[in-house]
C-alpha cells in the first residue's frame, strides 16, 4: 500500500531516477510511439490551454520536474509541492534560471503554504497514482480552498487498479468513480475523465485516467 512513509521513502531515498523521470517511457511504447511525440501531445492537451502569462499554477508532486521545466516561462509563478525534500532541491537547481519558483516540501496531504484562493490552474501526473484514499480526500478538500473561482485543474490517478498494481504498490486503491466522488464532496466540479487521447495516445497499460476538474 503506497502510504506516506511508502511514498517518502521511494521517492525521497530509495528511488535512483536514472533519466529523472523520463525513464517512465512505457505508456508512450504500448501506444507504438516515440516518447517525446506522447509526451507533447499529453502537454498540449491537457497542460498548454490553461497556462497563461497572468496564471499562478500549482504542481502537486513534480519529482525530478519532468513537467516542471516546461510551465515557467508561459505562466506568472509556479509552485511545487512535494513531500520528498530530495526532488524538491534537485528541482531548485535544475529550474535555477526562473525566478518565478517557489519550492515546498510538505506532509503528503496538505497545501498549508499555498494562499487562500490563488491558484489558477493545478497539474499533478504520476502522482495520484499513489495515493490513498485519505490523503486524496485531505488534497481534495485543500484544492478546494486553495483555487481561485473558475479555475481548472488537471490530475493523472489510478482508473481501474488491479490486484498486482496493488501488491507492489504502484498504484493506489482509488478507481476513477471514486476520485470523482471525492472531488464532487469537496466542491469541485468533474468536467472529463479519459484515459486516451487523439494520436492513438493512451493509458490501456495501467488502467490509469486522466481526470480535468474545475472550481466553481
Amino acid at each position: 500500500m503506497p502510504d506516506i512513509a511508502w511514498n517518502k521513502a521511494v521517492w525521497n531515498r530509495d528511488y535512483a531516477w536514472p533519466q529523472d523521470g523520463d525513464e517512465w517511457s512505457q505508456q508512450a511504447e504500448f501506444c507504438g510511439i516515440p516518447y517525446d511525440r506522447w509526451k507533447d501531445q499529453l502537454r498540449r492537451i491537457f497542460m498548454v490551454p490553461y497556462l497563461r502569462p497572468e496564471a499562478v499554477v500549482l504542481e502537486i508532486g513534480p519529482g525530478h520536474g519532468r513537467w516542471s521545466s516546461m510551465i515557467p516561462s508561459k505562466v506568472s509563478l509556479l509552485h511545487l509541492v512535494d513531500l520528498s525534500s530530495s526532488c524538491i532541491d534537485f528541482c531548485k537547481k535544475r529550474l535555477a534560471g526562473h525566478q518565478n519558483v517557489r519550492y515546498h516540501v510538505n506532509d503528503g496531504r496538505t497545501l498549508s503554504m499555498i494562499d487562500r484562493s490563488s491558484i489558477d490552474f493545478v497539474w499533478s501526473f504520476d502522482t495520484f497514482v499513489h495515493i490513498e484514499e485519505p490523503e486524496v480526500r485531505s488534497y481534495a478538500r485543500e484544492l478546494h480552498r486553495v483555487m481561485k473561482p473558475q479555475s481548472m485543474g488537471v490530475i493523472h490517478h489510478p482508473g481501474h487498479p488491479n490486484p498486482q498494481q496493488r501488491a507492489n504498490g504502484m498504484r493506489s486503491g482509488l478507481d476513477s468513480r471514486l476520485f470523482g466522488t471525492i472531488l464532487a464532496e469537496n466542491g469541485l466540479h468533474l468536467i472529463r475523465q479519459t484515459g486516451e487521447w487523439e494520436g492513438g495516445c493512451n493509458m490501456k497499460m495501467t488502467g490509469d485516467e486522466i481526470t480535468v476538474f474545475a472550481r466553481p
